[in-house]
């Protein structure tokens, strides 16, 4: 009985000790956003609920508009790497803002699945990826303009990968130029 009793009071300090590590490293990470961005930026974005996002077609006109991946605020490096070529662009850099109070929109990038390609001796399905580019006014949290943009790229020739490993092979990335086309064209029109 009282090696049972041990061992329950083991597991449980445990799992206390595994909530205050779990509960610290939110913290930290949830620190190091507010760090890279500002504490309304990081509120503003923990507050959006992409899910609930819906369309509502309307004309709007914007100057400032921060950009976004798959509805997830990372750290500004990693922000800057994968935003580098539209951050870098000649044509909309200076529209780009990076503190949620100086934006009039967000650009909300999302990958969604494309065409699919099979044949693949494992049996796996190469999918391209297609990204969904919405602007989303940032008062009311609407989408009121959406555009597809088909991915970049060709499906591998091969795909290594043990028969039991099913899951999908996604390729095919971001069309940076056709997206600044259409966003530098939506901020000047």
């Amino acid at each position: 009985m009282n090696r049972f009793v041990g061992l329950i009071f083991g597991l449980c300090l445990a799992l206390i000790f595994g909530l205050i590590y779990e509960c610290r490293n939110n913290s930290i990470k949830e620190q190091n956003l507010i760090n890279s961005w500002n504490f309304e930026t990081r509120n503003y974005f923990s507050n959006l609920k992409c899910s609930s996002l819906y369309f509502k077609a309307d004309d709007i006109k914007f100057h400032k508009v921060f950009l976004i991946k798959n509805c997830e605020l990372w750290n500004k490096s990693s922000w800057e790497l994968n935003f580098k070529k539209l951050i870098n662009s000649e044509k909309i850099s200076s529209n780009i803002t990076r503190d949620i109070k100086e934006t009039d929109i967000i650009v909300l990038i999302r990958s969604k699945k494309g065409e699919s390609y099979g044949g693949y001796s494992n049996g796996v399905v190469a999918i391209r990826n297609n990204y969904e580019v919405n602007l989303i006014n940032k008062v009311n949290k609407e989408i009121f303009k959406r555009k597809v943009f088909i991915g970049v790229g060709h499906p591998p020739r091969k795909i290594l990968r043990k028969r039991s490993e099913r899951r999908d092979e996604r390729f095919g990335t971001i069309p940076y130029e056709e997206v600044i086309d259409f966003l530098y064209n939506e901020i000047n029109n």
